[in-house]
């Protein structure tokens, strides 16, 4: 958790021996100027000397600065609940917007030719009765390379982006 203050007084660390059911009380201050709620953890170290051994205790502390009659005016009435997911329909008409400058600065000489995307990213994409997981798998064991390094980089990314042009067509 991040946090933008800081506690700025904690009793210092003393050698105390704690007494079975005695009170021991721990001192902090907290010093902001801006308004808010913050949050922050307190962490206490015990040792046993007899074992030799440490355990933590950690615990939440939580600091409101401001008027409690707008905080309370503030918080909410009731819990958020998201809006539930719609089906979409796919988009089946799309009109062609206008192309951006930059791209009509440059007169190019002729058309790129398509690439051809292999039979056999083809053949694995588009199973249907597969699941993606299955799909992922298969293209993992047979296509991919097992690790990426500066040789196999330019083969794994194009393996990838011809999986992605086979899975939109």
């Amino acid at each position: 958790m991040c946090v933008s203050f800081r506690f700025t007084h904690v009793t210092p660390v003393l050698p105390r021996v704690l007494v079975f059911n005695a009170a021991f009380r721990i001192t902090m201050s907290f010093k902001q100027t801006s308004i808010g709620r913050y949050g922050d953890s307190l962490e206490i170290t015990f040792e046993d000397p007899a074992l030799g051994q440490r355990f933590v205790i950690l615990r939440s502390v939580v600091a409101i600065v401001g008027d409690r009659a707008v905080y309370e005016a503030l918080k909410p009435k009731e819990p958020y609940v998201p809006r539930p997911r719609v089906q979409r329909e796919p988009e089946k008409e799309v009109i062609p917007g206008v192309k951006p400058p930059a791209l009509l600065a440059v007169k190019w000489v002729t058309e790129l030719p398509p690439a051809k995307i292999s039979e056999q990213i083809r053949s694995i994409v588009s199973v249907s009765h597969g699941t993606t997981h299955d799909i992922v798998a298969q293209l993992q064991r047979t296509l991919l390379p097992k690790t990426l390094t500066l040789q196999s980089y330019s083969r794994y990314f194009k393996n990838v982006l011809w999986v992605e042009e086979t899975r939109m067509e």
